[in-house]
């Protein structure tokens, strides 16, 4: 998979909200006050995925709902995305 085609692929999970939370995405939300909302804006908006091998890929240049920057790592499982933020 390319750069170009991760970040396509994210950008389509996170207009649909076609993705899942990992438990330390859950936590780091709970201590960043993100919502799924803004994963799903971060992800839509991004502008960059850099791969950190495997199926991971950091995804990043989105913004959550109050236009702040807001990273995302994804893992590709084949039955679609997992998330944490950071």
């Amino acid at each position: 998979m390319t750069s170009a085609e991760a970040l396509r692929e994210a950008a389509r999970a996170g207009r649909y909200r076609q993705f899942e939370l990992s438990s330390h995405a859950l936590q780091r939300m709970k201590q960043r006050n993100v919502t799924r909302r803004d994963i799903g804006l971060a992800l839509s908006s991004a502008t960059s995925a850099a791969h950190e091998g495997g199926n991971k890929w950091r995804i990043d240049g989105g913004t959550d709902d109050d236009g702040e920057p807001l990273g995302v790592v994804i893992v590709f499982t084949g039955r679609g995305l997992v998330v944490t933020v950071f």
